[in-house]
């Protein structure tokens, strides 16, 4: 195989492997929806400090966790999560996760 034709080829895998994973988040956006739907949940403001002993903890008992995960499993503000989530990765805690944004 040619580099151009191994190269397209490389791009065809990369586009499928995108969408299997937009198909996984579509997914998973509507099973949040569903479960959501018609009931108000109400987020935490509490300081960073506080939170990230829990997210920590969330995280150990829940490997591969998505950051909207967290979010929702411990019902703390999205704000305090990425944060929290960037300090402990500044201490070595814990790897960047999927989802988080910078």
């Amino acid at each position: 195989m040619g580099s151009k034709e191994s190269a397209t080829s490389a791009v065809a895998v990369e586009n499928a492997i995108m969408k299997a994973r937009l198909a996984e988040l579509e997914m998973r956006v509507r099973a949040l929806e569903e479960a959501l739907e018609g009931e108000k949940v109400e987020l935490k403001d509490m300081p960073v400090k506080e939170a990230m002993p829990l997210v920590l903890e969330y995280l150990k008992k829940h490997p591969g966790a998505h950051t909207s995960d967290v979010v929702f499993g411990l019902k703390i503000d999205n704000e305090v999560v990425e944060t929290a989530l960037d300090d402990l990765e500044k201490e070595g805690k814990i790897e960047p996760i999927q989802g988080q944004t910078k």
